[in-house]
């Protein structure tokens, strides 16, 4: 027997036999079965009928194939004049990861794509562009190599915003496919047009 809308109902106990216990039962939302569990005190004393009580449940909403799909075909452009780096970045990995929408599910590709323009006018906040390094080796030995982040921002900005983002995404296979859906540009100028891109602006969040 199938519960109403909203309503729950035991056939059985399921066989708890002491309190706090957890028991499975069913909810028919009227699109599907979920199955929830519930301590066993919750549940009225039985006698072969079925009782039947009112609860409040909460639906988790997964992405689909489709909303996947249209995810991909989503573009947003966001200028960087007068922002912050690591605000930027938040905000940027938030879009590509896809926790905006509230069909995000980790596992699945449900982020947007993201332009950013007029990433040579990023601003960085306190004495950073004197103090912070960034180091790399050649490979060689001997190779380690050393940038102020003022020096690496004038020379190559979009680099620094790429790596930013991509050290804000998640450590896993998905993020290479996040990432490459980041197109940074030192100007205004991008070559994104035929994607429709809408403008966001992230300066009043």
């Amino acid at each position: 027997m199938r519960a109403v809308w909203g309503a729950v109902a035991w056939p059985e106990p399921n066989g708890a036999q002491f309190p706090g216990q957890r028991v499975r039962f069913g909810v028919d939302t009227g699109e599907d079965l979920v199955s929830l569990f519930a301590p066993y005190p919750v549940l009225p004393a039985l006698a072969g009928d079925i009782t039947s009580m009112q609860l409040t449940m909460t639906k988790t909403t997964f992405a689909t194939v489709e909303k996947s799909q249209e995810a991909m075909n989503t573009w947003h452009v966001i200028d960087a004049s007068g922002q912050t780096l690591g605000r930027l970045a938040t905000e940027v990995a938030t879009i590509l990861m896809g926790k905006h929408r509230p069909d995000y599910t980790p596992h699945i590709l449900v982020g947007e794509g993201v332009i950013v323009i007029n990433a040579g006018k990023i601003r960085l906040s306190g004495n950073k562009a004197n103090t912070r390094e960034y180091t790399f080796y050649t490979g060689h030995p001997g190779g380690l190599r050393k940038r102020l982040l003022g020096e690496y921002l004038e020379s190559a900005p979009d680099e620094v915003v790429r790596l930013a983002v991509r050290r804000m995404l998640p450590k896993n296979r998905i993020a290479r496919r996040m990432i490459a859906r980041l197109k940074v540009y030192r100007d205004d100028a991008h070559k994104h047009a035929a994607q429709k891109p809408d403008n966001v602006d992230i300066s009043a969040s």
